[in-house]
């Protein structure tokens, strides 16, 4: 899960936990619907093969989702607030070669407001089957129109990572080596890091003090898998901010040429998308080293 504010500097810091193991769930039933789902995301359901659930996500989830301590709750979307969602989450799927979505996504949950253990969090993740996923995302009340956009762009790529991350081979050895010596994710041996960091009064830190030593947040040194979440919503939100943070910053260069053998990775085709194509012609090049 994921709750995220907007930093001084212009970055959606992220904060949340991965529920996959605990939230495993079987495919839900056939989508309800109170309202028809616009034909903008009906192309996006045939295009990507995924399903789009926008009413009674209580019944796309498993019982022990809406059992204490889990206490899953959520406030039904407007069909006004549904079609703000569709330019980011249209954008976001866009930023992948197809066949990475219909390999790996199985549906999109969305929602005004979602809520677990009796606290309101912007987004989630479960892993559903070996090769399908579901991803939950919520439109989050007190944003402005103008903020839902890189808010929900963000969220789709923060929580995809954490799918990309349980399903194929992860260079961890390159990315750890870009830490400084000795260093430990504070709480990678928590059940839930992410929920863990929440409770402390720093989690929402950012700055060059964590730049410096290639995170960018104090949420990111919760545990591999959260830095990673972090770094993948800011490269693809925020490119040039991103690539102006590695220029300054050797460790942030570092974990950007990881990041991008990593995704590179996933089908030989990410290479001609234009985020790929503008970080290597800045320099950055891929490599799992």
């Amino acid at each position: 899960m994921v709750w995220r504010f907007k930093s001084s500097l212009g970055l959606w810091v992220g904060v949340g936990f991965c529920l996959s193991a605990l939230l495993s769930c079987e495919p839900p039933p056939s989508k309800p619907a109170r309202f028809p789902l616009s034909t903008s995301f009906q192309a996006l359901e045939k295009r990507y093969q995924i399903a789009i659930y926008y009413d009674q996500l209580q019944k796309t989830v498993p019982d022990y989702w809406r059992q204490a301590p889990i206490s899953f709750d959520y406030i039904p979307i407007s069909e006004k607030d549904l079609n703000l969602l569709y330019p980011p989450i249209q954008a976001a799927l866009a930023q992948y070669p197809d066949a990475v979505i219909k390999n790996n996504l199985r549906a999109l949950g969305l929602a005004k407001q979602l809520s677990f253990f009796n606290t309101q969090y912007g987004a989630t993740y479960t892993e559903t089957q070996p090769q399908r996923n579901t991803i939950y995302l919520s439109r989050i009340p007190n944003l402005d129109e103008a903020e839902v956009y890189d808010y929900v762009l963000d969220s789709v790529h923060h929580e995809f990572s954490s799918i990309l991350l349980k399903k194929y081979p992860f260079p961890e050895k390159a990315w750890r080596a870009a830490n400084p010596k000795g260093f430990r994710y504070q709480y990678e041996s928590s059940d839930n890091p992410g929920l863990t960091a929440m409770q402390n009064s720093d989690v929402h830190q950012t700055g060059a003090i964590f730049f410096s030593n290639g995170f960018l947040s104090a949420y990111s040194q919760a545990s591999l898998e959260e830095d990673l979440n972090v770094f993948s919503g800011e490269v693809f939100t925020h490119p040039q901010a991103i690539l102006e943070k590695a220029r300054r910053y050797p460790r942030l260069a570092q974990k950007l040429r990881v990041w991008l053998g990593f995704y590179a990775g996933l089908d030989p085709s990410f290479k001609t998308k234009p985020l790929f194509q503008n970080l290597t012609k800045a320099g950055f090049r891929a490599s799992n080293k």
